[in-house]
Parts: structure tokens; sequence; C-alpha cells
């Protein structure tokens, strides 16, 4: 009787085990179809953008088919109206990772697509939205796209961390490096007290590199690389940005004193040093003197 190693053996079995893949083998199927049908919103629909509101939107489509019964993945796209997709502003996966059917879009987030899609605030326009289908490196158009118009808010859909003044016109003159900080004192509300004279006034979100840029006019705010100068008279102002709304205030601070309530007048005055400081050295301040004592409120 014949006997065989173990090796040998192995062997056989391992051609046997690779005979019976080669057999069963059969090539993956990434066949899928497109999405075919919109379910919302309807074609041409009108929203008026309220991002304070917290609303939303939601895009829902009907669901496409792989031909194994396998999972399909899905990413919605937004364009101008006159793109096609090949660069779209703004794309991202539908809900759940890209399997949902549909994709809740906040009015907020909607603000940012159609600043991106070129329309300005407190302005009607446009935005194209179509669905992707994929299946591993099979991505699958839709076979039709559609529009909704929407009315942006006054505001700005994006809103600086930091904010600059620089410029001819500012006490800290042409050096981007020496621009005047803006202090914080809401969100989306900047404040600084400063001089301004004669010359251009830029306002920008930071001191390095290609900052975006701002500039007022008027009482708006707006965006854009154009220096101009907020005032004809030159002087100390609170300047006062509200980018929740776009709107730009400027207040000129005549004089800064200190007021003592005995007497109701204003017995000290200060001196404007410069970078929104006023300051007196070495003055006495003498309090009223009440029957009671001095009034040093």
């Amino acid at each position: 009787m014949k006997k065989f190693s173990h090796p040998l053996l192995l062997l056989l079995m391992l051609v046997g085990l690779l005979a019976s893949c080669k057999k069963d083998d059969k090539a993956l199927d990434d066949t899928i179809t497109p999405v075919s049908n919109y379910i919302s919103p309807a074609d041409n629909t009108f929203v008026k953008l309220d991002p304070p509101s917290n609303a939303a939107v939601t895009f829902e489509w009907s669901q496409a088919r792989a031909a194994d019964g396998t999972l399909v993945l899905y990413e919605v796209l937004f364009d101008k109206a006159e793109g096609d997709f090949s660069k779209p502003v703004y794309s991202t996966v539908s809900g759940t990772n890209g399997l949902d059917t549909k994709l809740v879009i906040s009015h907020g987030d909607l603000n940012k697509i159609a600043n991106l899609a070129g329309i300005g605030s407190q302005a009607q326009g446009k935005i194209k939205w179509t669905v992707n289908a994929s299946k591993g490196l099979n991505v699958m158009p839709a076979a039709a796209a559609r529009i909704m118009t929407v009315e942006r808010p006054a505001g700005f859909s994006v809103i600086p961390g930091n904010l600059y003044l620089t410029g001819a016109g500012t006490e800290g003159g042409v050096t981007l490096g020496q621009a005047l900080p803006f202090k914080r004192v809401s969100a989306g509300v900047f404040e600084l007290y400063t001089k301004l004279s004669s010359g251009d006034v830029k306002i920008v979100d930071m001191i390095t590199g290609t900052p975006t840029a701002y500039y007022v006019s008027g009482t708006k705010l707006l965006q854009g690389d154009n220096a101009t100068n907020p005032t004809t008279t030159a002087g100390v102002y609170r300047m006062t940005l509200d980018f929740n709304n776009g709107s730009a205030i400027l207040t000129e601070i005549q004089s800064v004193g200190l007021w003592v309530s005995a007497q109701n007048k204003v017995t000290v005055t200060l001196p404007y040093k410069g970078k929104g400081l006023w300051e007196i050295d070495n003055t006495p301040i003498e309090f009223f003197q009440f029957s009671w004592g001095r009034d040093e409120r």
C-alpha cells in the first residue's frame, strides 16, 4: 500500500481548493441605475432664507438600484444655474453617510451655498441641484437636475473670527501688520474706537496671507476690495460693524471726560492718545464735599 507524505497531501488539497475557487469565481457587478425621480423640493421652488429661524429644506429623491442588490450611496451637488456640475460650488453626501435618499440642509447652510453660487446678500438668484448615485468606482449622475430660487437675507453667510482696520486713513497706516484690531462684542458684531483721517480705509479678517476684505458704504457693510473712507470729516469714531445684517454705524466721539454726579458735570476732560485710548496723567480729582462726607461715586 502506498502512503502519501504530509507535504504531498497538503499540496493536493491546495490545488483542489484553488480549482474550486476558480470555478465559482465571478466578476463583481457594479452596475447601478441613476436616480430617476426627485420628490422634493419641487422644480423652481422659491425659498426666502431665514438663517436665525433654524428652518431647513429637505431634498429627497427616488432610490437607485444596484444590479447585485447591494447598497448604493448618494451625493448631492449644487451649482450655479448655468453650471454643468463639472465643478459644483458645493457637494455633500446624503444623510447616514450617504445611505439615505434625502438630505436636510438648514437655511444657514443654503445661505452659504447661495453665496458660493455668486448670489449677493439681499438678492435673489437661482441654484441648480442634482444627485449622483455611486457603487464602488461607478458614479451615475441623475438623468436631470432641478432649479430652486433663493432670496438671501441681509448680512453675511460667513462671519469672520477676527477683524482689522487698515489703510492710509487709519492710525495704523497701510502696513497690514500694523492694522488695528476690532473687538468682538457679540456674535457677528465688532467694535473699534479709532481716529479716521483723509485716505482710504479697508477692513480685513487677517493681517497675514491673503485676507478677505470688506468696506463701508454709507450705513452698509459690504464685501470687496474697494478701499473707501467711511467719513468725510476727520475725527475719532466708534465703528460698529454687524455682519448679521450687514450694517455699519459710525459715531463721532466729541470728547471723553470724568463726570462727577454730585456736581452733574464733567470735571476733567481726557485727551485722545491714539489707538482707542484716552488718557490723562497727574491730574488731581477733588470729590464734592457733602455734610456727611465726600461723594466718590
